[in-house]
């Protein structure tokens, strides 16, 4: 198994338990409420369009990273497992290890 796939699949059997865990649920909600770029580029008010303005013209994948980062970085059970995905320099393989982290903030805030 080459090193890319190692490291999608160790972080990927991390499956966030998001219901059993209250602290990282409240960090994932006081991450989005703090930072007000973040928060009107994911739940834009009513009137509101997309502009590039403040940073809105970006894909809500970017905005979902940024949350990743700021969620997972340091975390006791998944800090060690998402710092490989952020040490990772191939730029492809980098593309493809975010995507499922950013996926796993986008699956949280459907809920």
């Amino acid at each position: 198994m080459n090193y890319h796939k190692y490291v999608l699949t160790k972080f990927m059997r991390l499956s966030c338990s998001w219901n059993n865990n209250v602290e990282l649920s409240k960090s994932l909600i006081t991450i989005i409420t703090d930072d007000q770029t973040i928060k009107q580029a994911l739940f834009l008010s009513l009137g509101s369009n997309s502009s590039s303005l403040k940073g809105r013209g970006k894909p809500k994948t970017e905005f979902h990273w940024m949350i990743c980062k700021l969620l997972f970085t340091n975390h006791s059970v998944y800090g060690e497992a998402f710092k490989k995905v952020v040490l990772c320099n191939n730029a492809k393989k980098k593309a493809a290890l975010h995507r499922p982290c950013g996926n796993k903030i986008k699956n949280r805030l459907v809920k």
